[in-house]
């Protein structure tokens, strides 16, 4: 499936004992293997007899149509509802055009703690549920504007990186699954890390009193890594269990190039309205992946010893567009964001992860298994003046375009039973008019399954930010 092909057949061959009665244990693998998979846009390894699917692939699904993660601690306890209301240097990444109501020198960066506690049920007849959590802390931003000095109007620069997308997951799914008369324990665990990066340079102009325009151009880079430890056990008192026992690792880079383009006015009655627009981008990936198997049916085992392949392509992303507004007196602001990307109009170019053998029409992988991704935000920030702090709070829904099927059209599509939907909660100070100070606070997840396995996928985030304007 992917530009090279793991073998087929085992490299060693051995004996354990009286042969029994072959069982098609393949595809219990498959009906498992094709529940939730930690990843949006699984991929068909060919694989050994006992894994003619593996759905850990992380493909492009992950890395490019989801992760929202938003960058600045006043945005995202404000909900990340920021299109219209940013008023610092993470403007370089929300709207370019706000840039120019940063009439100092400024300086700001900001760092990010993650958790991920995903909480699987494996239900078959026999529930039960595991539990397994993970926590990073990463940097968030680090921006530098400066205004430059004009006749009429206003005029900010800026440059800096943030990362909009970090994996920090871990996930385990344990349980008894019954399948053609016998019963088999699975132990399932994958784990997942790395991030997306974000390298900026843009600009904001001042066009009139009430308008402003501005354009960023960004170079996104990052690295996912992946491993998955997986074993199936027939439960039975016989001296030759059906047994599978394998590892997949993988190493994925992603890079690409867009521009951003913005706009804010204000308008009467303490309204701002912003507008963002990125042109498509096209992403190429490149990566490693290897994999191990050993399996037991009856007399006979089968060793796949360790092998790894590379995989190149390239894939060009539809556009993206975000519109919002904000309303604000001295002690008050309210503020709402919409975003749209019709990942429909996504198209794998110069090459796909799939082959012949995965039997996949890549021209319309996309419109199959893709859906629209509409997020939207919306935010409060108040003074509070006896203590001199802003408190923020905000809501902000992350729809995953990936709706399935995984591989084939005739598999089932994942059914997400509650939407990604997220929290927020701030606090803001400045000091001496000249040290800015702002925290906010992230949780939420979403719920999604696929045939008898059951993922609450539940995140929290903590961001801290710092700025100093000169």
């Amino acid at each position: 499936i992917r530009k090279a092909s793991p073998m087929t057949t085992p490299r060693y061959r051995g004996m354990r004992g009286a042969r029994m009665d072959r069982n098609p244990i393949a595809l219990l693998v498959v009906v498992i293997l094709f529940s939730i998979a930690p990843v949006t846009n699984a991929q068909v390894p060919q694989s050994p007899l006992l894994l003619e699917i593996l759905d850990i692939n992380l493909g492009l699904g992950e890395q490019i149509a989801g992760g929202f993660v938003g960058v600045g601690a006043r945005a995202m306890g404000m909900g990340g509802a920021h299109v219209a209301a940013v008023n610092d240097g993470s403007a370089l990444f929300w709207n370019p055009a706000a840039l120019t109501r940063v009439r100092r020198t400024e300086f700001l960066g900001g760092l990010a703690q993650l958790k991920s506690s995903p909480t699987t049920t494996v239900d078959a007849g026999t529930q039960r549920t595991s539990e397994v959590s993970s926590s990073f802390t990463r940097l968030n931003s680090v921006v530098i504007a400066a205004p430059y000095p004009v006749y009429r109007g206003g005029m900010t620069f800026a440059f800096g990186a943030t990362r909009p997308d970090d994996y920090a997951y871990r996930s385990l799914r344990e349980g008894r699954i019954p399948f053609n008369g016998k019963q088999y324990d699975l132990d399932d665990s994958i784990r997942k890390e790395g991030g997306i990066t974000q390298y900026a340079i843009g600009m904001g102009l001042e066009v009139s009193p009430s308008v402003s325009v501005g354009a960023s151009f960004v170079w996104y880079r990052g690295t996912v890594d992946i491993r998955r430890d997986i074993t199936f056990d027939e439960v039975t008192t016989s001296i030759l269990p059906d047994e599978l026992e394998g590892l997949y690792k993988e190493n994925t880079t992603t890079s690409g190039f867009m521009t951003t383009l913005g706009a804010t006015a204000k308008l009467p009655h303490d309204l701002t309205i912003g507008l963002v627009a990125t042109p498509p981008v096209t992403y190429r990936i490149e990566g490693t992946w290897a994999q191990k198997y050993e399996e037991a049916i009856g007399e006979f085992v089968d060793d796949y010893p360790y092998e790894q392949y590379s995989t190149e392509y390239a894939i060009k992303a539809p556009w993206r567009i975000g519109t919002g507004f904000s309303w604000s007196t001295y002690a008050l602001s309210i503020s709402g964001d919409l975003w749209y990307q019709e990942w429909t109009q996504a198209r794998y170019t110069d090459g796909s992860p799939f082959d012949e053998v995965a039997e996949i029409n890549e021209d319309s992988y996309f419109e199959d298994r893709y859906d629209s991704a509409i997020r939207w935000h919306i935010g409060v920030e108040a003074l509070i003046p006896w203590i001199g702090t802003m408190a923020r709070a905000g809501y902000y829904s992350d729809p995953d375009p990936f709706a399935g099927p995984a591989l084939e059209s005739e598999d089932e599509d994942l059914v997400y039973n509650k939407g990604a939907g997220f929290v927020t909660l701030g606090l803001g100070w400045l000091i001496d008019d000249t040290v800015a100070l702002d925290l906010a606070y992230i949780t939420g997840g979403d719920e999604v399954s696929n045939w008898f396995v059951r993922e609450e996928r539940s995140t929290s985030r903590l961001i801290s930010t710092i700025a100093f304007r000169f």
